[in-house]
């Protein structure tokens, strides 16, 4: 299956509101805590997805997909 970045993530928000977007049940020290497991330092957080690696994008797009969504196809 191919997965083109570009079509999933928002390049004008940051990290932390992309994930926050798809985990909108979750506190925000969670989302914190699954962006820290995957490697995205405090000072990561508030940067624009635009001006992240094409592997930081990758594990943003994965924070966004193992989080749980209310409608399965939401991920899709």
């Amino acid at each position: 299956m191919m997965f083109y970045q570009a079509e999933a993530l928002d390049l004008e928000k940051t990290v932390l509101d992309t994930v926050a977007e798809a985990a909108e049940d979750w506190k925000l020290d969670d989302i914190k805590g699954l962006l820290g497991r995957c490697n995205f330092r405090d000072d990561m957080l508030d940067r624009k997805v635009q001006f992240l690696s094409g592997g930081e994008k990758v594990m943003c797009i994965f924070c966004t997909v193992v989080t749980p969504h209310k409608s399965p196809l939401r991920c899709i």
